[in-house]
């Protein structure tokens, strides 16, 4: 059985961060460990991430701290801290399934493997806006393939459902932490396949992501 340890980034995610932490409690199977990343959160994140490890029992829990500004420098940190055979990554804006895991790990049977990623499915019981978003992006397909090379068009992948065999993430040195925004994920993908590693797609590993709720935010993330 090939081990998991779980890497999640958060900066300010009081609205979505306990429906992500719910979705932890009920993983079956439980990675061997997770690792939580504040990136400088300031609006009660902490508190809510402090209270719920203080009540979980079944799952090796750790908190860390990145002061490096950018989710690529606060996975690393978990990269660096991780123990386990792959590396998961999602964002504290998901909400994985239960059996989110176990097919997330299957492909990595075949020794090829060097990723696999999942469906993101979208979230929209609040706002138009948040319904737009969860029509528009981060769309997935219905079918498993296989990649083996980045294009703009196809062979990249979001880290709100990525999993990485973990010699692959510390031979790449991870991610490229100059990349402060958005891309960071799909250059690793590049990356990879540099390495002649396959990334398999599986729709079967799903997360459920909550998107922009306002037209501000959403103006925002396009720019």
């Amino acid at each position: 059985m090939l081990t998991v340890s779980l890497v999640i980034p958060i900066k300010n995610s009081a609205r979505t961060l306990p429906a992500c932490l719910h979705a932890l409690d009920r993983l079956n199977p439980a990675p061997a460990e997770v690792f939580v990343i504040d990136n400088g959160s300031t609006d009660g994140s902490l508190a809510l991430l402090q209270a719920w490890i203080e009540q979980t029992k079944g799952v090796n829990v750790r908190l860390l701290r990145e002061a490096k500004p950018g989710a690529s420098a606060a996975r690393n940190t978990g990269i660096r801290a991780a123990r386990g055979d792959i590396v998961a990554f999602t964002d504290s804006d998901c909400v994985p399934q239960s059996d989110w895991l176990s097919h997330l790990l299957a492909p990595f049977d075949d020794a090829d493997t060097g990723a696999v990623a999942g469906r993101i499915a979208g979230v929209f019981d609040r706002t138009l806006c948040e319904m737009f978003c969860s029509l528009y992006t981060l769309q997935s397909a219905g079918e498993t393939t296989t990649h083996r090379e980045w294009t703009p068009w196809s062979g990249g992948f979001p880290t709100a459902n990525l999993a990485v065999r973990r010699r692959l993430l510390e031979q790449l040195d991870g991610f490229d932490e100059t990349v402060k925004i958005y891309g960071e994920d799909y250059d690793l993908c590049a990356r990879l396949y540099d390495q002649q590693a396959a990334i398999v797609y599986t729709p079967t590993a799903c997360v459920m992501h909550h998107h922009r709720t306002t037209l501000r935010g959403l103006i925002r993330q396009a720019f």
